[in-house]
């Protein structure tokens, strides 16, 4: 699992086992600046995301969230402004919720 901060100076990889849920490798040779990577937060932020089963997560500058859980597509969107994500086709999305939309593919 790839896990990014604010820093924005690349990503700090967590090998989680599947099967045990446990830790089994970390590397930061992806990141630009590997004095300070913040490991343990990291680390706990990944064991947590495989819990629910989440294989991405990204928000954006502007607030939008993206979930994957199972599809190429994010699985669920929740957006700043309504519907405000250029790059994905809205027929793809229905609304659940307040501004969160679900992958019709569920």
């Amino acid at each position: 699992m790839f896990v990014y901060d604010e820093r924005d100076d690349g990503p700090y990889l967590v090998k989680v086992n599947g099967e045990s849920g446990k830790i089994v490798g970390t590397s930061t040779h992806m990141m630009h600046d590997v004095r300070n990577p913040d490991s343990i937060l990291k680390q706990q932020l990944a064991l947590e995301f495989m819990k629910y089963h989440i294989s991405g997560l990204d928000v954006d500058s502007v607030c939008n969230v993206r979930v994957w859980i199972k599809h190429d597509r994010p699985d669920l969107i929740k957006v700043s402004n309504v519907m405000d994500i250029p790059e994905y086709d809205r027929s793809y999305y229905k609304k659940v919720k307040g501004n969160w939309y679900v992958n019709t593919d569920w």
